[in-house]
């Protein structure tokens, strides 16, 4: 990723981190836990310190992965969970989109954590893309939301396709459902194509951690049985963790 891309969106970022913790909606997932989340993936390596995979196979090659990630709780205040304040979410990876069960992530004591479900993660996904989308200078629309959300959600994608291939395949559905037009999509940068791509291959693994912890230095680790799985991410070469199926 161009440096000055990244710069240009985590300028967008910072400025909307300034805000005050959002005000209870009604709903947990908001706007600018979008911008948040955005910020947080482009800029993993200032948060997360280092990770160690490993894999126990069973049968061919599936078996059972597991994932250690040393990282310092992210200190914002977008983050928030619940109006009480009690909870924030942080994304701690992208899962490939194939079937896996048996998903278990603990903290470094192996008390058990809570993730966000399948319906919140997708929600989160589309206000990240929402959110890049308005750094290009593209506007909301509920059509444009559906649109994404088709993608990030339940998007059959052809495993064999390159990255170039996966980006047309998203940014022709949104033209073809969304309405966006081929001005607007000159306008996308290099950032939000790179989490159309990401967001639409995989899936969001967002844990729930009190907010008692944050700026704090913490093991978490996850585990699950599955297929092994080369996934890559395309925002920048320090994300490129796509051994054992699993992306920072």
């Amino acid at each position: 990723m161009p440096l000055h891309l990244g710069k240009h969106i985590l300028g967008h970022c910072a400025r909307r981190a300034r805000k005050e913790q959002p005000e209870d909606t009604g709903s947990t997932i908001h706007s600018d836990l979008g911008a948040a989340f955005a910020g947080l993936l482009i800029s993993t390596q200032e948060w997360k310190h280092r990770r160690v995979d490993s894999i126990h196979l069973e049968s061919g090659d599936r078996g059972q992965w597991r994932t250690s990630i040393d990282l310092t709780i992210p200190d914002d205040p977008r983050l928030f969970y619940s109006s009480t304040g009690a909870q924030i979410v942080v994304p701690l990876a992208l899962l490939a989109k194939e079937p896996m069960r048996d998903l278990d992530v603990l903290d470094g004591s192996n008390n058990p954590l809570v993730v966000l479900g399948k319906a919140e993660n997708s929600r989160i996904a589309v206000e990240i893309l929402i959110f890049a989308l308005a750094v290009d200078g593209i506007s909301s629309s509920n059509a444009l939301r559906q649109g994404l959300h088709d993608l990030v959600s339940d998007f059959k994608l052809n495993p064999e396709l390159s990255e170039s291939e996966v980006r047309e395949v998203c940014i022709q559905h949104l033209i073809n459902t969304s309405g966006v037009t081929l001005e607007q999509v000159a306008k996308f940068s290099e950032v939000t194509r790179s989490l159309l791509s990401d967001l639409t291959r995989n899936f969001l693994l967002t844990v729930v951690l009190p907010a008692a912890t944050v700026g704090q230095r913490q093991i978490i680790k996850f585990s699950r049985f599955g297929k092994q799985v080369s996934v890559k991410s395309t925002l920048d070469s320090n994300l490129l963790w796509g051994r054992l199926g699993f992306i920072q």
